[in-house]
C-alpha cells in the first residue's frame, strides 16, 4: 500500500543530501574534500591548536562529532510555522564551537587527512567539535547573546527561544550550528538575523528546506516534513531494498511478548534498528506506537522481535516518502 497524496513528499522541491559515514568514505568525493580543507583552513585561521609534542604523561583525545536531536521540539516548532503560516528561515552557524572562552588543558591528535610531522599533537587553544566541553560553552555563549537582545529560553528544552514583539511570537531553535527562525511576518526577522550576523560568521539560506535530516517543504498553506533519506537509509542497511512490500506496519496474527522463543545472538542489531525506528516515529504516526512497544523488548530481544522490527521497514519500504502533513 503506498502514500496517500495527502501525505506524499513532492521530490521535485526537495533537497537532497548524501552524508559520508567515514573519513575513507568523504575523501571519495571532491565536494566533500573541499569541504573538509575548508574546515581545516578555518580552524588554522582561528588559531583553535598549535602543534607541539606531547607532554610526558598526556594522553591526546580524538576527535569526532556529537550531535544531539530533539524530535519532538523540531516538530512542533515547524508544525506551529505551518498552522499559522509563518515565515520559516534557516541559518548555519560557521565554526560554531569556535566561539565561547577556552580555559581547558587538552591535547588532540590530528584529524584524519591533516598532514603533520610524525609525533606532533595539536595543543587545543579553543573549543572544538566533538568535545564535551565545547557543546555547553558555544550553548551559553549563543544563549547570552540572545538574552540580551530580549530572547527568553525555554525551560523544557534550552535549545528553543521565544521573543515577544508587536506583531506577535518569533521563535528561534538552535541545533548546534543551525538555526530556524520562525515568525507571523518578516518584520523583526531581519533585524536578528542582522545582530547574529554581527557576532558570528553567518550563511544565510533562506527557506527552510532540510534541518536534521527532516525534509521540508510548504505552500502557502501546508508544510510537509519528511525523512525519505533517512527511511531509505534504514531499508539498505537492513538488506530489505529488494524485499516484498507489506501493507501493514505489523505481523498480523503473531503474538509478541517478552517470552517469544530464543534470544538473539547479536541484540544490538535490534536495538540499533528499534533506535532508528523511533526516531522515525516522530514523524511517522502510523508507526509511532508499534515501534514504542518493540522497544519494550531491547533488554532481551527475540528472533520474532527482530522479525516484526524487519515487518515495519518492509512497511515504510512501501511509503518512503509519507510524513507529517501541517495546515
Amino acid at each position: 500500500m503506498g502514500p496517500t497524496p495527502s501525505t506524499t513528499l513532492p521530490f521535485h522541491i526537495l533537497i537532497h543530501l548524501q552524508e559520508p559515514k567515514s573519513y575513507a568514505e568523504a575523501a571519495k568525493h571532491p565536494e566533500w574534500r573541499e569541504a573538509m580543507e575548508a574546515e581545516i583552513q578555518a580552524l588554522e585561521k582561528n588559531h583553535a591548536w598549535f602543534l607541539t609534542t606531547l607532554p610526558v604523561g598526556k594522553k591526546p583525545i580524538g576527535c569526532n562529532y556529537s550531535p544531539v536531536a530533539k524530535p519532538v521540539t523540531v516538530r512542533l516548532f515547524l508544525t506551529l510555522a505551518a498552522a499559522n503560516g509563518w515565515a520559516l528561515q534557516q541559518l548555519d552557524v560557521n565554526n560554531a564551537f569556535l566561539h565561547g572562552n577556552w580555559d581547558e588543558d587538552l591535547h588532540m591528535s590530528p584529524p584524519e587527512g591533516y598532514q603533520v610531522a610524525l609525533g606532533l599533537v595539536c595543543k587545543l587553544e579553543q573549543s572544538l567539535y566533538g568535545l564535551k566541553q565545547t557543546s555547553r560553552q558555544w550553548n551559553v555563549e549563543l544563549t547570552v547573546k540572545l538574552q540580551e537582545y530580549g530572547f527568553s529560553q525555554l525551560a523544557h528544552d534550552h535549545y528553543l527561544f521565544t521573543l515577544s514583539t508587536v506583531s506577535g511570537l518569533l521563535a528561534l531553535l538552535v541545533y548546534v550550528d543551525d538555526i530556524l527562525i520562525t515568525e507571523p511576518s518578516l518584520t523583526y526577522l531581519p533585524s536578528v538575523k542582522s545582530y547574529l550576523h554581527n557576532l558570528f560568521t553567518i550563511k544565510d539560506i533562506g527557506n527552510a528546506r532540510y534541518f536534521l535530516g527532516l525534509e521540508i517543504a510548504r505552500n502557502s498553506t501546508r508544510i510537509y516534513l519528511a525523512q525519505t533519506k533517512y527511511t531509505q537509509d534504514i531499508i539498505m542497511d537492513t538488506g530489505l531494498q529488494h524485499a516484498k512490500t507489506v501493507s501493514t506496519h505489523s505481523p498480523q496474527g503473531v503474538k509478541i511478548s517478552t517470552d517469544s522463543g530464543a534470544l538473539l545472538q547479536q541484540p544490538d542489531f535490534y536495538r540499533c534498528l528499534v533506535g532508528r525506528l523511533l526516531y522515525l516515529g516522530f514523524m511517522r504516526p502510523d508507526i509511532f506506537h508499534n515501534v514504542q512497544y518493540l522497544s519494550q523488548f531491547l533488554n532481551h530481544p527475540c528472533e520474532v522481535h527482530w522479525n516484526a522490527a524487519l515487518h515495519v521497514v518492509r512497511y515504510l519500504k512501501g511509503c518512503s516518502s509519507k510524513g507529517h502533513v501541517g495546515s
